[in-house]
């Protein structure tokens, strides 16, 4: 049986990945993460400073090494309610999406081969926040509920029509779409609120996507588990979260009707090796146990967010090696032959890389 490793991962996103033996083969993912897509949804990590689309000012956050909403300016809408005279939307059809797409190198690509995962970010409440302020964003969604609604749903309006765009120029295959909820211990808010305020627009998007036929990647940070049944019955094809979470309870609820692109608990591991409680060899043997453990019963795919230290390093290193010992066909049969090696898989997790370290962590080409 011959599968490519773009077939590979398309069984992924059906569904089909069930044996819990094998995983989608790495070097048929190709990422255009945020900073190589050229569009104005935020300012490139690259960058110290700029403002997005939408005016608002980003700034390099140095222990982070990310661009943030400025905390140092006064935010653009001060009370939700004035969004519809304040909040300008940009002006789609004036950007250049043509040289956009050619810019991220997306014409190299042999898309027979590879499949094709766009990053988009600032969804619906990141969008929201990074206008008016965390807290006061927050506060609006219990003062002002109807007016956040109302501001979401011309959000989506603007949104889906920027999807077309995306499908034209890009034509990806999965989109990984972004709107953060949770924390390290829960939601930022109560379930009800996201499901009154915030999951009918994720439908929305989630319908846009598969009417354009591409799969939708919702990717929320923090623990979420509370609301992560509710993406299957909107139609979410994969979440990508976090492994604070606990995924084989979640695969369980969600009988197989979701899948888990599941980032490592990287921060559990830095933390105890800054503090001298494990070592390099207990690094490793962290990713190889959670990719085993949560890889059993299917539908699961690791992911890893290196930072470019010396541990996360070591964890990338572990993590190439796991995902190539385990790449296979959807039923448990090894692709014997087929694989790129090594060298491209690091080339895949280096692209994963560029979407979370500055520039000049890449250029050092840190993961040897």
């Amino acid at each position: 049986m011959t599968m490519t490793p773009k077939e590979q991962w398309i069984k992924f996103y059906q569904h089909e990945y069930t044996s819990g033996k094998t995983l989608p083969d790495l070097t048929g993912f190709h990422m255009v993460s945020h900073d190589m897509t050229g569009l104005c949804d935020r300012v490139k990590n690259t960058l110290d400073y700029g403002k997005d689309w939408f005016g608002v000012e980003w700034v390099k956050d140095s222990s982070m090494g990310v661009v943030i909403p400025d905390p140092r300016v006064n935010f653009i809408l001060e009370d939700v309610s004035d969004w519809q005279e304040v909040v300008k939307f940009p002006d789609l059809d004036s950007f250049d999406f043509e040289a956009a797409a050619k810019n991220s190198g997306l014409d190299q690509v042999d898309r027979s081969q590879k499949l094709i995962y766009f990053s988009l970010t600032m969804g619906p409440f990141e969008r929201l926040h990074a206008l008016m302020g965390f807290e006061q964003s927050l506060m609006a969604l219990l003062s002002d509920p109807e007016e956040c609604d109302a501001f979401f749903t011309a959000f989506m309006d603007w949104r889906c029509k920027l999807l077309d765009k995306i499908k034209k120029y890009y034509n990806p295959d999965v989109i990984m779409y972004h709107d953060d909820i949770g924390t390290q211990n829960d939601l930022f808010f109560s379930p009800e609120t996201w499901r009154t305020l915030m999951k009918p627009h994720l439908k929305r998007a989630t319908d846009k996507l598969h009417e354009l036929d591409i799969f939708m990647e919702y990717h929320s940070c923090g623990k979420i588990e509370r609301v992560v049944p509710d993406l299957v019955e909107i139609g979410v094809d994969a979440w990508q979260g976090q492994d604070i979470n606990d995924i084989m309870s979640l695969k369980d609820i969600t009988n197989g009707k979701l899948e888990f692109h599941t980032i490592l608990d990287f921060q559990k591991i830095l933390t105890s090796c800054d503090c001298g409680l494990i070592d390099i060899s207990d690094a490793r043997a962290f990713v190889r146990s959670s990719i085993e453990s949560n890889m059993k019963g299917g539908h699961y795919m690791p992911w890893m967010q290196p930072f470019g230290d010396e541990i996360s390093e070591i964890m990338t290193q572990e993590f190439v090696k796991v995902s190539m010992e385990y790449a296979g066909l959807p039923g448990g049969q090894r692709n014997i032959g087929e694989s790129e090696g090594e060298e491209a898989l690091l080339n895949v997790v280096n692209t994963m890389a560029s979407s979370a370290l500055p520039q000049s962590e890449r250029d050092q080409d840190r993961i040897k």
